[in-house]
């Protein structure tokens, strides 16, 4: 089997995850900051060791900038909806290349009166976000809202995020990123991209498991009252809200110490590697695919180690499929939740979405062979790609 479907989640996790798994469930561990017994104990302490090295790993200024939940989405929305409900907010801006968990939030707000903007790209995949800054501010002196990926889940586009945030810091917008496919993959320095939030994932580019996600915020939001997605158990018992400040104020109940708890081995392995060689291989089989006509290349590489394409006129589901049960060979195929980013790519009305290769941290050279001659037989006209 060769797993090339990195995008969704990574897979295999680091090394001695599984025996780390037994390991964890076999243990006590009490509610963190409830309870004044030793597996209460372990589990605060745990909490704090996992947020320092997820703020070390974005480059957020201290530990308690860092909101613990329980996946990219519910970042998200926590966030998105929090700055909605915090400030005058008139305006949103995002691009047609963003993922549900971008969209979906800002249609909600959409749906409550703000004016929300979705920029194509222009020339070379770029946005002009001047221009759409621009349009916010003669909608209203009210600041902006922009969200965007840092790596585009379809095309792998990577976004000059610094660029990008020093542009949003001139028009007093607030900046969220969607550090999904990025972090943990690529560099991330929260500072540099003066954002005000970066929401991302355990379960990809961290080789975590699934179920858990984390919310830095910038200086302009981490004590600013948002207000929390769901309220309950944590801070004092006594009051009848959450806590004001951040990260408290986005913790409501028991947090997923298990989860917690095999992260940190991650993290610890991670530490130690050199950097990911996923990204060549995704340029390797882009550059092997680019002159074969019957295979249709989008995007352009850009540092993230995902290479999306179509064979001839056959459905991408199909594609994958036969990928999967005559090559065992694993993709993500369809829109991958980005419907406005297929059709702006023209690819949603013709094949049902694309085929996606993400490569991850334990991809070889020779995987990168096995999907080109399987990508090469499938496109031969003789070989009857329709799933059994």
């Amino acid at each position: 089997m060769i797993y090339l479907d990195n995008a969704a989640t990574s897979w295999p996790k680091a090394p001695d995850f599984h025996a780390r798994a037994a390991e964890v469930l076999g243990a006590p561990w009490g509610n963190p900051h409830r309870g004044a017994h030793g597996a209460a104990v372990r589990s605060e302490e745990l909490v704090a060791r996992c947020r320092a090295r997820i703020a070390a790993l974005v480059g957020a200024e201290a530990p308690e900038r860092i909101a613990i939940g329980y996946n990219t989405t519910d970042m998200l929305n926590a966030v998105i909806a929090g700055i909605a409900g915090r400030f005058p907010l008139r305006s949103a801006i995002t691009s047609v290349m963003e993922h549900n968990s971008v969209l979906r939030p800002l249609y909600r707000l959409a749906a409550g009166g703000v004016e929300l903007r979705i920029a194509a790209p222009a020339g070379g995949g770029a946005l002009d976000l001047r221009r759409e800054l621009e349009a916010a501010a003669a909608h209203s002196p009210a600041p902006a809202l922009v969200v965007l990926a840092h790596a585009v889940n379809t095309t792998g586009q990577v976004r000059d995020m610094v660029r990008i945030g020093r542009l949003c810091r001139e028009y007093g917008a607030f900046l969220v990123v969607d550090g999904a496919q990025s972090v943990g993959c690529l560099p991330v320095d929260v500072v540099a991209m003066h954002a005000d939030a970066l929401a991302f994932p355990a379960h990809k580019g961290l080789l975590g498991p699934t179920g858990l996600g984390f919310l830095y915020l910038g200086p302009r939001l981490a004590d600013a009252g948002l207000p929390p997605l769901r309220v309950g158990g944590g801070g004092d018992a006594h009051a009848r809200e959450m806590p004001q400040a951040a990260p408290g104020r986005f913790e409501a109940g028991t947090p997923n110490v298990h989860a917690l708890a095999l992260l940190e081995q991650s993290l610890a392995w991670l530490a130690r590697q050199p950097p990911s060689h996923a990204e060549a291989l995704s340029q390797d089989l882009r550059h092997r695919l680019a002159g074969v006509p019957a295979i249709r290349l989008y995007g352009a590489p850009s540092g993230a180690a995902v290479v999306l394409c179509n064979v001839g006129g056959l459905p991408s589901q199909t594609v994958s499929a036969v990928l999967d049960r005559d090559f065992g060979i694993m993709t993500r195929a369809g829109l991958h939740c980005a419907p406005l980013a297929h059709e702006w790519l023209g690819t949603g009305a013709s094949h049902g979405g694309a085929v996606r290769i993400s490569f991850g941290k334990f991809n070889t050279a020779a995987d990168v062979d096995a999907v080109e001659a399987a990508l090469l037989r499938i496109a031969e006209p003789a070989h009857h790609a329709v799933p059994a």
